[in-house]
């Protein structure tokens, strides 16, 4: 799903439907757009989201309101987008549902995980992709991408072993990523290098 305000039909809220889908197993996935974050039960929402299994991610901003479903049928917002959808298309098998379903995984790869962080609050990871706070982290990335382990770029830099494996850590939590392979990547894809 693409959320994005003023909702209506779809949203980021919880209802029969969606406690369903989580009871029977199956996988949702749902980009939201930036905005989300300044409506007025966003965070409860999307805490509750997140418990319930959803995979969440976010952009700054989506073209139009979109579900997909099993990619063999799409609903799109036709219209500007209001609380009332009086536009709307479906979407079946065919190639214009084939170029929705790669609009979203596209948006998907690129988007920035939301996770739950302590306080039951949302942690959206809105570093900015391009710049990094610390000169010294493009430093830790590149001597990793080079294939020297935690210890050898620790003394490199001057810095305790915990210290470099804190910032690793930081790297990858800023990269939405719990894999070294994965920040190496994300790291390339977001211009940090």
């Amino acid at each position: 799903m693409f959320a994005k305000p003023p909702f209506a039909v779809f949203g980021i809220s919880e209802t029969d439907t969606e406690r369903e889908v989580a009871g029977r197993g199956l996988r949702e996935r749902i980009i939201i757009e930036r905005t989300v974050l300044d409506e007025p039960a966003a965070e409860k929402d999307l805490v509750a989201s997140l418990d319930r299994g959803q995979e969440i991610r976010m952009v700054q901003s989506l073209p139009a309101k979109l579900l997909i479903v099993d990619d063999s049928i799409a609903i799109v917002q036709l219209d500007a987008g209001g609380h009332a959808h009086s536009e709307i298309a479906v979407v079946r098998a065919g190639g214009l549902l084939d170029c929705l379903v790669f609009s979203f995984e596209s948006m998907w790869r690129s988007a920035m995980q939301l996770r739950e962080a302590p306080g039951r609050r949302v942690d959206p990871n809105l570093a900015s992709p391009k710049d990094l706070a610390d000169p010294a982290d493009r430093e830790v990335l590149m001597l990793l991408l080079a294939g020297y382990t935690d210890a050898a770029v620790a003394a490199r830099l001057g810095i305790s072993l915990r210290t470099m494996q804190r910032r690793v850590r930081r790297l990858m939590d800023l990269a939405g990523t719990d894999s070294r392979v994965l920040l190496g990547w994300h790291a390339r894809d977001r211009g940090w290098l």
